[in-house]
């Protein structure tokens, strides 16, 4: 009788363990879910700027302190992203920022315009210093496909610069690429790198514009060759803008 209480008590000590031990195994489940989370957005947001978004349309994933209207804290990073606070960033769950992208007043970056599915899907990426003017609107190309509507990813390289008011559906677009203000770029337009489209341009949807080609006018069309330097030259200049990149005092 004495052993099998023993025994008893001994299966019952082993019981407990094993529901410790899943427990355990379950946090660090949703641990690393987290930090996966956590990691599928670079939106550092920079102090002088006071993001300020609707509580609607910012949830970050990497904390509960949420950055939203009438609060102060900040989710500061080291990637050194500048976000307006009249900026208005949806889904940002499924957005990545290069780093050192600048993100002016009054622009909307819809990220919550994906592919229906479970789970997060990156629809808009945005390489380094990325420099997206006041007003612009980016939101990722669709189509209805075989009876199914569909959005599908916008990727966009280093050394980009968007002119304001200017509205991007674009598939692609390079490295070292400028697009002036008030410019439509359609739907799956893939810009290829070191181009140029001049202000006011019209590109229709699935236009293809060619590497260090300057494109102009409604519709646009090309234009001339851009020299060999731009690469360095648009660099040169996006970084100049970032470093000399202050907020208005109204933003502070």
């Amino acid at each position: 009788m004495g052993r099998q209480a023993t025994l008893m008590v001994g299966i019952a000590r082993d019981g407990g363990g094993e529901q410790r031990r899943g427990a355990e195994r379950a946090q660090s489940r949703v641990a690393w879910s987290a930090r996966c989370a956590s990691s599928r957005l670079n939106l550092d947001l920079d102090l002088d700027l006071d993001l300020d978004l609707d509580p609607g349309s910012f949830t970050p994933p990497w904390t509960s302190q949420s950055t939203i209207r009438g609060q102060s804290t900040l989710r500061r990073l080291d990637t050194g992203n500048k976000v307006s606070r009249r900026a208005t960033i949806s889904g940002p769950q499924n957005i990545i920022l290069g780093g050192k992208t600048i993100i002016s007043s009054g622009a909307i970056i819809r990220g919550d315009l994906r592919r229906t599915g479970p789970g997060h899907a990156v629809v808009i990426s945005l390489g380094r210093y990325c420099l997206i003017g006041e007003g612009c609107v980016m939101r990722p190309p669709y189509k209805t496909y075989r009876g199914n509507f569909n959005y599908y990813p916008m990727k966009i390289g280093d050394h980009v610069h968007i002119g304001a008011n200017s509205i991007v559906e674009a598939a692609t677009i390079g490295n070292h690429v400028e697009i002036g203000k008030n410019c439509i770029i359609g739907k799956f337009t893939i810009i290829k790198d070191c181009a140029k489209i001049a202000d006011n341009t019209v590109i229709p949807p699935n236009t293809v514009v060619p590497a260090l080609a300057l494109f102009a006018g409604s519709p646009g069309r090309f234009i001339e060759d851009l020299p060999e330097s731009t690469p360095e030259m648009v660099e040169a200049q996006t970084k100049q803008y970032y470093t000399r990149f202050q907020p208005l005092p109204t933003e502070r």
